[in-house]
């Protein structure tokens, strides 16, 4: 998507990227990698509502700590968390 000229934000619920994979140090690397392409990164936060149109189009997202984010795609990748 970055390389179509589209501004891009990976929210991240997780104190860093990764968690589950890569430690603090490593996910510190792959934070400045992506920042360094231009990828904005927001880490400790979630989409709480996704705003749109009543014709069903996408205008924005609003995040759990308040911030608002205009866009018109949003792109879900989701993992499992075990609950116990």
């Amino acid at each position: 998507m970055q390389k179509n000229s589209t501004e891009v934000f990976i929210v991240e619920h997780g104190t860093h990227l990764m968690q589950r994979q890569l430690d603090e140090t490593a996910s510190d690397l792959l934070r400045e990698d992506l920042l360094s392409m231009g990828i904005h990164v927001i880490l400790s936060d979630g989409i709480k509502k996704i705003k749109g149109t009543e014709n069903g189009s996408v205008v924005g997202i609003k995040l759990h700590r308040g911030r608002n984010l205009k866009c018109d795609t949003v792109v879900i990748a989701t993992g499992i968390r075990p609950n116990k």
